[in-house]
């Protein structure tokens, strides 16, 4: 049974659901709860499945960002069970396999809104067993919902026409082409906010997941440089720059309520110039407009210098402000962010790449929407896309995946993957 409207949020009460819930143990047949993310709706899942305990509950819509959340009501609640589309926690499986049971993850893509190929390949390359894989993939599901495996008709291979780049993608296999992820973060083992736990973040451990995709090079914003403290994070990428030479390089940060830092961060970048490919400005956590005067200086030098900026294109408001931003400091290369998490900002987005010559468009969203990146091929060309996954609060696998599976030319997701972004890491001065 599926309840759907989060409006009926409150008909979740034990009392209210006593008899489905008894008709669904009866039947033995799963409770399917969509928009679980917030923390009233996982105190409310977390009373059901304790009144009624023989209830299997999958839930839908859980998140990387409310992990804290999930990661409690799972632990205090064996019959609890979720779906894979929208929780793309870093590590999401093997911590599912380690802390609760591989037998509680299922499979799902929400097809047609999302990328299919995008969710397999978090099955495919999560570092667990292949019979691990498929219980996720498929008979985590068949025994909830009663359904043989033999009832199953495979699709056949003969029939997908998958080029030599969605091949390794759907065996799971590192891909053998150059790949630079032009958009990550790194933080301490455990990194966590009031509501997200980031495990697997620290350079040691995102090196392996480098290594598992075939990623050759990410390029980092350090969570403490987007949260606090930019030289800090330029000294946690110099640690990562000089510990794993070739796999990690930075975006310097810069914390415009404490100006004094601001000679010291350019300092950081003009003494080590190989280790820093750009800036990322972050104004939801300072509490400023990328338009302020108290940025001038800080994009005056990218732009001298001919630094990429990466911007959180996300939203309309900072994607307009970048329109301006791009049109007086023309050297700088303006990458602008999340820009795939829907038709509405990705159309904002392509709009201003044809606009300027000196804007990139970098697509990394949970969303993983389906049909994004042909649109944006369309759009704007496949020299103006670079690929970023947003690890360690995203798992980069489904990232990785958008762009594999895409149906564009093989040539196109190869300049998307590195070709470009090496091209405009050349233009530093």
């Amino acid at each position: 049974m599926l309840l759907d409207n989060p409006l009926l949020s409150g008909s979740l009460s034990p009392e209210s659901m006593s008899k489905i819930a008894e008709t669904l143990v009866n039947h033995k047949k799963p409770l399917i709860l969509c928009n679980t993310s917030t923390e009233a709706r996982f105190d409310k899942v977390s009373k059901l499945a304790k009144a009624f305990p023989e209830l299997d509950i999958v839930m839908q819509g859980t998140t990387w960002n409310t992990n804290r959340l999930f990661f409690e009501v799972m632990d205090q609640n064996s019959n609890l069970y979720f779906d894979i589309s929208s929780n793309h926690t870093n590590g999401i499986l093997e911590i599912t396999k380690k802390h609760f049971g591989i037998q509680r993850a299922l499979y799902s893509s929400t097809w047609p809104q999302k990328s299919m190929g995008a969710m397999k390949s978090m099955v495919e390359y999560a570092d667990i067993t292949d019979a691990d894989k498929t219980l996720v993939a498929s008979g985590n599901a068949c025994r909830l919902f009663g359904i043989s495996h033999n009832e199953l008709t495979l699709y056949d291979d003969s029939q997908c026409k998958l080029d030599e780049i969605a091949l390794e993608a759907d065996a799971g296999k590192p891909i053998s082409v150059p790949v630079i992820d032009a958009h990550s973060h790194i933080g301490a083992k455990g990194c966590a906010t009031n509501t997200t736990i980031m495990k697997f973040s620290s350079p040691d451990e995102i090196v392996k997941k480098l290594d598992r995709t075939g990623i050759d090079t990410t390029f980092t914003a350090p969570w403490s440089g987007i949260s606090y403290d930019g030289i800090q994070a330029g000294k946690e990428i110099l640690d990562a720059y000089k510990n794993y030479p070739g796999r990690f390089l930075g975006y310097m940060c810069y914390n415009p309520n404490y100006p004094n830092n601001l000679e010291s961060a350019k300092e950081m970048i003009l003494q080590n110039p190989d280790a820093f490919v750009g800036i990322k400005p972050y104004p939801p956590s300072f509490g400023f407009e990328l338009t302020d005067d108290v940025m001038k200086d800080w994009f005056e030098f990218a732009d001298k210098h001919h630094l990429l900026v990466l911007i959180h294109g996300g939203n309309a408001h900072y994607a307009e402000q970048t329109d301006y931003l791009s049109s007086i400091y023309k050297n700088a290369t303006f990458v602008l962010a999340h820009c795939g998490v829907n038709f509405s900002i990705a159309k904002k987005c392509a709009e201003i790449a044809n606009k300027r010559d000196n804007v990139v468009l970098d697509i990394t969203i949970t969303a993983t929407t389906r049909k994004m990146v042909e649109f944006l091929v369309a759009e704007v060309g496949a020299d103006k896309i670079v690929f970023g996954s947003d690890m360690p609060m995203r798992d980069l696998s489904p990232q990785l995946g958008w762009i594999c599976y895409a149906d564009i030319p093989i040539e196109d997701k190869k300049k998307i993957l590195a070709e470009n972004i090496k091209r405009l890491l050349d233009k530093r001065i």
